[in-house]
């Protein structure tokens, strides 16, 4: 399990607060475990709050012997793509719109004909960079 996550900066960034300045290329290290209240986060440690937790309540990956050997893997890659939206898009709902539920049967989802504005957003850390040393722009 890995106990730090590192940044790169792309920019200088100032954090007056704390009277500390971040350069740009400096890697910045940050502590996983002191970062976390774990009162707020007493599930994390229970399996069957997990999202790939096989369950007769959610098929999603199947369940017993058809189950999906690889829903790990297709959830984190999922977890990723949403980390990647948030963190690289602002986004807001259209004035106007409506995002109520449209319920279909047993299955209940967000209203399709809603309009979001997306834009993205300045970088601030690279974040993809996993090493140390210049950075490629």
């Amino acid at each position: 399990m890995q106990l730090l996550t590192r940044h790169l900066a792309a920019k200088d960034v100032s954090l007056p607060k704390q009277d500390i300045t971040i350069r740009r290329g400096q890697t910045i290290s940050v502590d996983g475990y002191g970062s976390i209240d774990l009162k707020l986060y007493k599930h994390r440690r229970n399996p069957a709050a997990q999202l790939v937790t096989p369950s007769p309540d959610h098929l999603g990956f199947g369940h017993g012997l058809h189950m999906c050997p690889g829903r790990s893997f297709a959830s984190n890659k999922v977890k990723l793509a949403l980390c990647h939206l948030l963190w690289n898009y602002d986004w807001k709902l259209v004035p106007g719109n409506v995002v109520g539920l449209v319920i279909v049967g047993t299955s209940a989802n967000v209203n399709p004909t809603a309009v979001m504005m997306i834009k993205r957003r300045e970088e601030e850390f690279k974040v993809d960079y996993l090493g140390f040393g210049e950075l490629d722009s």
